[in-house]
């Protein structure tokens, strides 16, 4: 089988160095799987807007570029017209086989100019809001998406549903590839030894509705159902949460324990005994799939992949996401890891069959959401 030629990868951001595992874990997961899948794939990045520096670096044996474009979009759009250039001089000597962008936006944008510029083909991955209106660049990021023919992944049904809501477009030729995840240890903690009840992780912005998370647990403590909670995570709207504790009479219940690095994140999550998932939107949720290979349960919105099975309850109300906790914590389990998305080799494959099919190397394999168990 011919060996397929460098990867050129083009995303918002990147790890700036090797222990930094919060920067986008779903493409640091998968970059490692390719690299695992084919030990030889020659692997580069160019990241656009952070880290904020511009020296050339290596990342895990990825060679990165870090652009530091300017944050302000008046500054941004000329400075985007020289990348092409820049990227084509850093890659001197490089036969690039294909260029795969992360998000439908400025980054798609940069990437589909670099990937004429190079003559190769382009696979653009949507990520999360920008499938939604309130994305600035959907309009001319899905216009010039079209015209180039580039080929289009979606993490999620319901995120392609999203997209061609949004753009009124039928993207008949996209694909769905679920984000991977590592393979989960043999042997997690017992649930009888899990002392956190409920656990929520994610952003604190309003999209993901901490709020909400809050009067739930504030309904569940009145029952009696929860003694410990927490939430992982920073973001603006971390005041006003906190503030929306206090009124409720939670301070000794529910703890903001802030960012936590991703290991970290994940061994909370070994002592939960329950993820409850609030967020408006979610073009995937890794964090489900985390917390299934950790042997959680999850209580969540219907929001990116999530399916209703014996270890997950999907609700909308206030009420029926309760509901749906005081099930869970009531139906104890042995907190046994469950198989609940592709492991990250498998999301691999998917893709190195879309890299070999578009340069002519290939047959296109298989890729759904089939097979996920929940």
């Amino acid at each position: 089988m011919s060996a397929l030629r460098p990867l050129l990868f083009v995303t918002p951001g990147f790890p700036a160095h090797d222990d930094e595992t919060d920067c986008i874990p779903a493409l640091q997961v998968f970059l490692q799987a390719v690299r695992e899948a084919e030990p030889d794939q020659q692997i580069f990045v160019a990241t656009l807007h952070y880290p904020r520096k511009r020296t050339e670096y290596t990342w895990r044996g990825v060679q990165v570029l870090p652009l530091n474009l300017a944050k302000s979009r008046l500054m941004r759009l000329p400075a985007m017209a020289g990348i092409p250039g820049r990227l084509t001089s850093w890659l001197s000597g490089v036969e690039v086989g294909v260029v795969h962008s992360l998000w439908l936006n400025d980054v798609s944008l940069v990437a589909n100019r670099v990937a004429r510029r190079l003559g190769v083909p382009h696979v653009c991955t949507v990520m999360g809001q920008d499938v939604l209106r309130s994305n600035r660049y959907l309009t001319l990021a899905s216009r010039a998406a079209q015209r180039a023919d580039i080929q289009l992944v979606a993490p999620s049904t319901r995120a392609l549903e999203a997209l061609r809501s949004s753009t009124d477009k039928g993207w008949e030729t996209a694909q769905v590839i679920p984000w991977g995840v590592e393979r989960p240890l043999d042997e997690t903690r017992p649930w009888s030894r899990r002392d956190v009840d409920v656990l929520g992780v994610g952003s604190l912005s309003e999209l993901k509705r901490f709020e909400l998370f809050a009067e739930v647990i504030k309904d569940l403590r009145s029952k009696g159902r929860v003694t410990r909670c927490e939430i992982i995570g920073d973001g603006p709207a971390r005041a006003k949460l906190v503030r929306k504790i206090r009124s409720l009479g939670l301070d000794g219940t529910l703890q903001v324990r802030g960012a936590l690095a991703r290991e970290q994140v994940l061994e909370r999550m070994e002592r939960a005994k329950v993820l409850l998932h609030t967020s408006r939107f979610e073009a995937f949720g890794l964090v489900f799939a985390e917390a299934l290979a950790a042997g959680m349960s999850v209580v969540s919105t219907p929001v990116g992949w999530a399916r209703a099975g014996p270890r997950w309850r999907v609700g909308e109300s206030r009420a029926e996401l309760a509901e749906g906790v005081e099930r869970m914590l009531e139906e104890a389990h042995e907190g046994v890891p469950i198989r609940s998305a592709p492991w990250a080799f498998d999301t691999a494959r998917s893709y190195i069959a879309i890299y070999r099919d578009l340069c002519g190397l290939g047959i296109r394999g298989r890729s759904s959401e089939d097979g996920m168990v929940s």
